[in-house]
C-alpha cells in the first residue's frame, strides 16, 4: 500500500486488523484478513469531519441536495437514455446507425448510473426520500439493482474506501489504476493524474 494512504493496518491477536493510524504498513492485505476500525480513534475523527462538512454547507450557504445544475443534468441524461433507446427500438433507423446509437446509449446509461441514480441511492438528489427511491428505480432501467450496489457501494466501498482486498471498487479493473506505489505499472496509466 502507499504510503499517501496514511492508514495503519495493525494485525490483531484475533487475526483481524486495526485502522488506526497515519502511518503504512508496506504488507498486503486481502479480503481473508479483518479490518476492524478502532471507534477509540476514529469516532472523533468522524465527527470532526462530519462537523466541518456540515459547517462548510451552511457557512456558504448550499443545500446538500441537488442543486439546478444537477437537475438539468439529470434531465437531460434521463432523455438522452430515453431518445438513444426509443431510436434504436422505433425500427426506423439503418442498421448502419444502431451501432452508434448503441455506444451513445451505453454512455448514457453509465452518466444516469453514475449520476443520477448514485447520488439518489446515497439520498443526495433530493431531500425527500421518495424521489430519491424513484430515481433510485432507475439503476434496474440501466441493467444495475439499487439494492445490491447500495450494499456493494454505500456499506462495502465507503467502509473500506481504497483498502485493497476489501474495497471492490478498486479490484473491478486491476491494471487499469495504480493505488499502490508497488503496483505493476503499465502504459494507460501515463493518463493517471
Amino acid at each position: 500500500m502507499p504510503e499517501n494512504l496514511n492508514i495503519l493496518l495493525i494485525p490483531t491477536p484475533d487475526f483481524s486488523t486495526s485502522v488506526c493510524s497515519r502511518k503504512v504498513d508496506q504488507t498486503r492485505y486481502h479480503m481473508s484478513q479483518k479490518v476492524k476500525f478502532s471507534s477509540a480513534c476514529g469516532s472523533r475523527f468522524y465527527a470532526t469531519v462530519k462537523s466541518r462538512v456540515e459547517q462548510y454547507f451552511t457557512h456558504n450557504q448550499l443545500s446538500q441536495h441537488a442543486n439546478a445544475q444537477m437537475w438539468g443534468k439529470t434531465v437531460f441524461f434521463l432523455a438522452g437514455l430515453s431518445a438513444t433507446y426509443i431510436a434504436i427500438i422505433s425500427g426506423l433507423m439503418s442498421n448502419w446507425m444502431l451501432l452508434p446509437l448503441a455506444v451513445l446509449m451505453g454512455m448514457f446509461s453509465a452518466f444516469v448510473g453514475f449520476n443520477v441514480c448514485h447520488d439518489a441511492i446515497h439520498g443526495a438528489l433530493s431531500g425527500n426520500k421518495k424521489v430519491n427511491k424513484i430515481f433510485g428505480f432507475v439503476f434496474n432501467l440501466v441493467g444495475a439493482n439499487p439494492y445490491v450496489w447500495s450494499i456493494t457501494h454505500n456499506v462495502v466501498h465507503h467502509t473500506f474506501t481504497n483498502i485493497p482486498g476489501h474495497d471492490e471498487d478498486i479490484d473491478v479493473a486491476p491494471g487499469l489504476i495504480r493505488i499502490a506505489e508497488d503496483d505493476e505499472v503499465n502504459s494507460i496509466q501515463r493518463f493517471q493524474h
